[in-house]
């Protein structure tokens, strides 16, 4: 009886030890599944910032590209805007596009031109930079009321905005 209770004894210590062994291997689970999820968690936070990193600063090239170009608006002649366009591409290659002003000819995009801002153009930016959700929006209705430098934003501002529309016995 004794063998019989030791053998009994045995077979209740290794199932057991088989109980023991199926909780170890849960809790490794476990412990697999939390590393997982930790690092799902820490990778989705880096995107995240990584993201409004890349848009703040698409943000800011776009309100330094705006700026440029109301500052060359400013200027007191043809001559000065191309020249200021010239020194702008030199001064901040990483923030304007490499091709800016490169199409402005100062002979002949200007045959009207009034020195400085005017009044109507100030109120004009001010109202557009206050309605406006993007930059794009800003350039294209700016476009759109100044169909005659409709080529020159498209180039210096990397966008496709349509052509001025001219019908015939209209002026050019």
């Amino acid at each position: 009886m004794s063998t019989l209770d030791a053998s009994d004894l045995e077979l209740a210590k290794l199932a057991i030890e088989r109980d023991k062994l199926a909780l170890e291997r849960e809790k490794i689970k476990i412990e697999q599944r939390r590393t997982t999820l930790t690092v799902c968690s820490v990778l989705v936070a880096s995107v995240a910032i990584g993201f409004n990193t890349w848009s703040a600063r698409q943000n800011m090239i776009g309100q330094f590209q705006l700026q440029a170009a109301r500052y060359l608006m400013e200027s007191e002649g043809p001559v000065e805007v191309w020249a200021k366009a010239q020194t702008f591409k030199r001064m901040f290659p990483d923030y304007l596009p490499t091709n800016f002003g490169d199409r402005f000819n100062p002979e002949t995009d200007f045959m009207n031109y009034e020195p400085g801002l005017r009044a109507d153009q100030e109120e004009l930016f001010q109202v557009l930079s206050g309605r406006c959700k993007s930059q794009a929006e800003i350039i294209t209705l700016y476009g759109k009321l100044n169909p005659k430098i409709t080529p020159w934003l498209n180039d210096t501002f990397k966008m496709k905005l349509p052509e001025p529309k001219t019908t015939e016995g209209s002026l050019k």
